[in-house]
């Protein structure tokens, strides 16, 4: 176990080394066909009350099912040996309404934002990353961008300001500036581009475990070392997923949509490489900008949760600033009067 998840608490949901076990050993799995009604928690309970008359069912199932020593852990509830994490730390999307809709991330999560090129991944990637630094450990492994250029990003977000504007009031050095740069300096955010031999899932993850990290972001997929579409890229998707696991660092991977997402809302069908993204990930995040291309117009995203192990999965919209490449939050009013949305009501009334 890293040394991330060894100080986090851990506990035994189990706790079965104070029940007394029957004489016999028996099987949940055996029992909860034996009683055909009851479910696999309630069995447990049962056959600790009725030891004699769970055992006389469990012969009857054992020698119909051809079981003569079943482990007693297969499969009951109760006793299936597990370790819970019990860590606190909860981390947002940087919406409110997407973050309350969708539930808080937990430690141990792996997120998939998926968008077609220019649809805003790393814009919300960035804007996760600084709605979270404050008071969490983030590492941003900048796999295509250099880390001046996410910085410069971050920092013009955090002041609501155009890269243009950002840049001349860096050359002039004001006060505004300066107090926006070290607002930010503050914050617990390691902005790190790998070097070539660093850019495999290993070297990107280890360096997580490093530094101690609670979220782990990785700007994108397509650049992480060994990545080929089909098997590679599943594999890659396995360990990633293994690792998020056992280490609780909740991490927010970047992925490309195919072509087939072009001018259309997208699903989880069109990740691009391989399906084992969506079937890893607990979350999908897909976004969308309707009308992209047309300067007048394009003012909103599409958010679409179309995975959520956690919870509901829904569609929102958010104000996109392009001068500033970040979301802002709709309330029920903003959301009726998006363009994409009437058209839609309309095509319903109709």
């Amino acid at each position: 176990m890293t040394a991330q998840a060894a100080d986090a608490p851990l506990w035994n949901d189990g706790e079965t080394e104070t029940l007394a076990p029957p004489e016999k050993s028996y099987s949940g799995k055996a029992a909860w066909k034996a009683t055909e009604g009851l479910r696999i928690e309630d069995t447990e309970a049962w056959m600790l009350q009725h030891p004699t008359e769970a055992n006389a069912l469990l012969n009857v199932a054992h020698g119909f099912m051809g079981q003569t020593d079943a482990d007693r852990t297969d499969i009951r509830f109760g006793t299936i040996p597990t370790t819970r994490h019990l860590d606190p730390r909860r981390y947002g999307t940087g919406l409110a309404g997407i973050t309350t809709h969708m539930g808080e991330l937990r430690p141990g999560e792996l997120v998939v934002v998926g968008a077609r090129e220019g649809h805003g991944k790393s814009a919300w990637a960035e804007m996760m990353a600084l709605s979270n630094a404050r008071d969490h450990k983030v590492l941003y492994a900048t796999l295509e961008m250099t880390p001046e250029e996410v910085r410069d990003r971050m920092l013009a977000k955090k002041l609501g300001w155009s890269l243009d504007r950002l840049e001349y009031e860096q050359m002039e050095k004001t006060e505004l500036y300066q107090q926006g740069k070290m607002l930010v300096s503050s914050f617990d955010l390691l902005v790190w581009q790998p070097s070539k031999k660093e850019r495999s899932l290993a070297g990107i993850t280890q360096r997580a475990v490093d530094v101690s990290a609670s979220l782990l972001f990785i700007d994108y997929s397509r650049r992480i070392g060994g990545w080929k579409p089909g098997d590679a890229a599943g594999e890659i998707m396995d360990a990633l997923s293994e690792f998020v696991r056992s280490s609780f660092i909740t991490t927010v991977l970047l992925a490309q949509l195919n072509r087939d997402a072009a001018g259309r809302r997208p699903t989880n069908a069109n990740f691009q490489d391989s399906g084992k993204i969506e079937q890893a990930a607990d979350r999908c995040i897909l976004l969308h900008r309707p009308f992209l291309g047309q300067p007048a117009k394009d003012t909103v995203c599409e958010i679409v949760v179309s995975k959520n192990r956690q919870g509901p999965c829904f569609k929102q919209h958010s104000f996109w600033g392009g001068a500033t490449m970040s979301f802002g939050s709709m309330d029920e009013q903003d959301e009726a009067m998006v363009q994409c949305c009437k058209r839609k009501r309309k095509k319903d009334d109709e």
